[in-house]
């Protein structure tokens, strides 16, 4: 059959496209097969760490880790144990030193920016120079910038006090004293008795309370104190109030708590003391 005739009869089986003699047509066709996926890749095993520490002389491993000081089983060296922040340190004899200075910078560091920012504060509040303070905040943390801010408060207040005392605004000259009493003993470290110098200025605001109070009446009255017997003994108890001034009553120099809370509020019932009754003669 020729070309022709194949083209005209496609019964013929034979593809118009192809030839009995082209080898294309004798292959079979395979049928269509999923691949296999790929076998995932198997990580390789990590080595378990050891569970002990090096040693910081010679870093060969102590297992078990020391709990304390002790000599390390290999070059025979101090291991010295500390422990800071949740954590344990091991250290060799020669670095002790240097570990606890470092420590102690830490905790120097963090009290002189608490107190540093405390005297700021409270020299804030009394009108302190405000320029100097920036100067003082912005210089690097030291001993030496925490008692500038100190002495900003200190004369700042003074110069409060005195401003209030010109104008007789009392209420304002002894609230500004007993701050700066209170302020200066807790720097002290609130010792009992309290250093004369605090306790006079404790006390010279309590007598700008007192003056305070003469428009009132002649008396005024303590009250707030209960914390110990000679507290307690003159609480709610009414005295003149020009005794008082000259007297230095308040704070109470027995209180054991050094400052004591006690202050003078308005006039009440004068105190009498009870007159004792003589007890009568036998005949």
């Amino acid at each position: 059959m020729s070309l022709l005739s194949r083209l005209r009869h496609p019964r013929s089986g034979v593809s118009p496209d192809t030839t009995p003699d082209d080898p294309a047509t004798d292959l079979p066709v395979a049928p269509d097969v999923e691949e296999p996926p790929a076998p995932e890749p198997v990580a390789a095993p990590v080595p378990a760490a050891p569970a002990g520490i090096p040693c910081p002389s010679c870093a060969r491993i102590v297992d078990p880790p020391p709990a304390r000081a002790r000599k390390c089983p290999h070059c025979r060296h101090l291991i010295v144990v500390r422990r800071t922040d949740g954590r344990t340190v091991y250290l060799t004899e020669a670095a002790v030193e240097v570990f606890e200075a470092e420590r102690q910078r830490e905790a120097d560091m963090a009290m002189w920016t608490a107190q540093r920012a405390e005297w700021l504060r409270l020299a804030h509040g009394v009108g302190a120079a405000e320029e100097r303070a920036r100067r003082i905040a912005a210089r690097p943390v030291s001993a030496e910038a925490v008692a500038e801010a100190r002495e900003l408060y200190v004369a700042g207040s003074a110069r409060a006090i005195k401003a209030a005392d010109k104008a007789r605004s009392w209420d304002i000259a002894a609230r500004y004293g007993r701050e700066q009493a209170l302020a200066l003993y807790r720097d002290a470290g609130s010792p009992v008795p309290p250093p004369d110098e605090i306790r006079a200025i404790h006390a010279t605001a309590m007598a700008a309370l007192l003056r305070g109070l003469e428009g009132t009446g002649t008396h005024a009255e303590i009250v707030g104190g209960t914390c110990c017997a000679a507290c307690r003994r003159d609480d709610g108890r009414a005295f003149v109030i020009k005794a008082e001034l000259k007297a230095d009553r308040l704070p109470h120099a027995d209180c054991p708590h050094g400052l004591c809370a006690c202050e003078w509020w308005i006039g009440g019932t004068p105190f009498k003391r009870k007159r004792r009754r003589r007890a009568p003669t036998q005949v």
